[in-house]
């Protein structure tokens, strides 16, 4: 969204809308993120309770008609998140990660991509570099896909370094006592009896 505010057009009232719309834009993504910062507190104080809720999910789908998801992610963001601050005067509501030097904070639908995540790693993917404010849901759905891919492969990884690399068997046959020695490796996904790769 602050591409736009360094944009500038020929038309002078193409400025003016672009502009207008990135206030509201702005505006829009504050009350969102208003809006699952109270949902969380609704939820830390189970003021739900009284009226008849299971949780403060269930009272945003019965009372704003929220979908489930939308309403999990905004409890789940508003509870672990979010943080209040006073902007002029009014509380609003910021994400943890919010950069107060720049200015820049994450919207709820790009806070929503990234929870599979966690804090601790999206902390450490702002810290790097991998991950900034400025980047589509595509991008942040990619790179959230591509860090759990990294991490199911390092476990992986881990799992066969902790099995025996080689195994010697002895398979019986139905012929006269033959008995056949074979050294089985497992490297890269690959197979190897006595050296010669299967697969």
């Amino acid at each position: 969204m602050n591409d736009l505010t360094t944009r500038t057009f020929e038309n002078s009232n193409l400025n003016e809308a672009t502009e207008r719309i990135y206030v509201l834009q702005k505006d829009v993504n504050e009350s969102l993120l208003s809006i699952a910062g109270v949902s969380g507190e609704v939820a830390k104080n189970e003021t739900y309770k009284e009226d008849g809720f299971k949780n403060a999910q269930e009272w945003l789908m019965k009372t704003f008609g929220y979908k489930k998801s939308t309403a999990y992610s905004m409890v789940k963001i508003g509870k672990e998140y979010l943080v209040v601050e006073i902007d002029r005067t009014l509380p609003i509501y910021v994400s943890i990660f919010k950069n107060h030097k720049t200015d820049e904070d994450f919207s709820l639908t790009q806070l929503e991509k990234l929870l599979p995540l966690g804090k601790e790693r999206i902390e450490l993917l702002l810290s790097t570099g991998d991950l900034n404010y400025s980047m589509t849901v595509k991008e942040i759905k990619e790179l959230v896909a591509n860090t759990k891919l990294l991490d199911k492969e390092e476990t992986e990884t881990e799992t066969e370094e902790t099995e025996p690399e080689t195994e010697e068997t002895e398979p019986e046959t139905k012929e006269k006592e033959k008995h056949c020695n074979a050294t089985i490796e497992i490297c890269n996904d690959c197979i190897f009896v006595n050296d010669e790769k299967y697969g």
